[in-house]
């Protein structure tokens, strides 16, 4: 159902990640790029999970996987 939304947002992380003025940056891990979107009609918001290869409801159920993805991209 909301397949495309979240294609649409990775692929829109891409195209940013592709600027040459962020490369050396992402590069260097001083910026990290994260993929979100919020669902209008249910009032939900999620994040891309890396380590999960899909998008979780940021509750807090899925708070401590997000935060884990989050840390473990500044290593």
């Amino acid at each position: 159902m909301y397949v495309y939304v979240q294609v649409n947002a990775l692929q829109q992380l891409q195209n940013i990640a592709s600027y040459e003025f962020l490369k050396e940056k992402l590069e260097s891990n001083k910026v990290h790029l994260h993929a979100l979107w919020f669902d209008v009609h249910g009032g939900d918001f999620y994040m891309f999970s890396p380590s999960q290869q899909c998008f979780l409801n940021v509750t807090e159920e899925h708070y401590e996987q997000l935060m884990a993805d989050s840390e473990g991209l500044k290593q």
